[in-house]
């Protein structure tokens, strides 16, 4: 019997590909965007998301669980559509070292200043790399368990309960000075990533479970977010909210146990499984459509380009600023891509169907 990805695994991807370090600033970003209240804000972006899950399970819907490959092929010559294959192998690759880059950079501000940043980039790329060559059904393996590691990170906000006061709640809702692109932009990304499951549903074993498993992913990561945030808002004033950079690790800073001392630096540095995950799964869908380019390219050469390359570009932004700076033309290079690539699949299916319809008609 052929081996593929479960309902519960998929699902499980969505919601580790979602949930990565923009989770640590996620409160902020709401505040920002929103205002007073602003965790409510968070409801809205998740019904855009599925909205967009609507349209990628309408692709394998009216496409008939043909891959996304078929379905440009069908209507587009493979060598007019090589282009975007390489342009989609590079967004991903370079958002997925751009995670990374994040990632590394928070570690050594916060927590490990003397960790040597090229080692750390190093070894986590090579265990990119022999995870995604080891394919997509031991990513789905590997999900769940990294899931099962972390997922308890969420009960400790019931320890936040002495700080918690209701009172923190204005009664207002979207109130006070706000800066919608910003911080709505901040609450986006931490969404992203959600559409790489266009690559990953033809391996699923039961393909008609798809919308069922990205919703599902999708009201676990939303689930997730709004309990951060919730807790967030009656843990902070909202002036202090706006003003931390990292309001979920200085809730974690108030966890005090008697045998574990600065619990905050190893739930952040746990939140490594995580951000593998992420960058695993990006570089995966890189290494497909890259393949899809050059077939003729053996596939570990096609993924070991792409390592070597994003390795190389991720020495360009080095201060926080300059990654800032690319993470905002990525993330809204991604955003245009997560909503343009579905539409447009499905205007190819509809000029395929037309064009079938005449053909049995003549």
């Amino acid at each position: 019997m052929k081996e593929g990805l479960s309902t519960f695994q998929v699902a499980i991807m969505v919601f580790m590909i979602q949930t990565g370090i923009d989770q640590l600033s996620l409160p902020r970003y709401t505040a920002e965007a929103f205002g007073t209240n602003g965790w409510i804000g968070i409801l809205i972006f998740s019904v855009l998301v599925i909205l967009n899950l609507i349209l990628i399970a309408l692709v394998f819907r009216f496409g008939k669980d043909k891959t996304i490959f078929e379905i440009l092929e069908d209507v587009i010559s493979p060598i007019l559509v090589k282009p975007l294959y390489v342009f989609l192998a590079l967004l991903w690759s370079t958002t997925g070292v751009l995670v990374l880059k994040y990632y590394d950079l928070l570690l050594r501000t916060l927590y490990y200043p003397t960790m040597p940043s090229l080692l750390f980039i190093i070894f986590t790329l090579v265990i990119t790399y022999w995870l995604v060559r080891s394919g997509i059904y031991h990513i789905g393996k590997t999900t769940v368990v990294f899931f099962g590691l972390t997922i308890w990170i969420v009960l400790l906000f019931f320890y936040l309960t002495p700080e918690f006061r209701i009172l923190r709640f204005t009664p207002f809702i979207f109130e006070g000075e706000k800066k919608i692109i910003d911080g709505g932009f901040g609450v986006l990304d931490a969404f992203l990533g959600y559409e790489l499951v266009i690559l990953i549903i033809p391996f699923m074993m039961k393909k008609k479970s798809a919308f069922k498993a990205l919703i599902f992913g999708n009201i676990i990561t939303t689930f997730i977010f709004l309990v951060n945030s919730f807790v967030a808002y009656g843990y902070f004033s909202y002036d202090q909210l706006v003003n931390d950079t990292y309001p979920f690790i200085t809730m974690i800073e108030y966890f005090q146990l008697p045998f574990f001392q600065r619990l905050d630096g190893f739930i952040v540095s746990l939140y490594f499984l995580r951000v593998l995950i992420t960058i695993v799964v990006y570089y995966w869908s890189a290494d497909l459509v890259l393949r899809h380019a050059v077939p003729s390219i053996k596939p570990r050469y096609t993924l070991l380009f792409l390592i070597i390359l994003t390795f190389c570009l991720s020495f360009i932004p080095n201060l926080s600023r300059e990654l800032d700076q690319w993470d905002i033309w990525l993330g809204l290079i991604e955003g245009v891509v997560s909503i343009a690539l579905p539409v447009f699949l499905l205007l190819l299916l509809s000029i395929s169907h037309i064009i079938k319809k005449r053909k049995g008609v003549s």
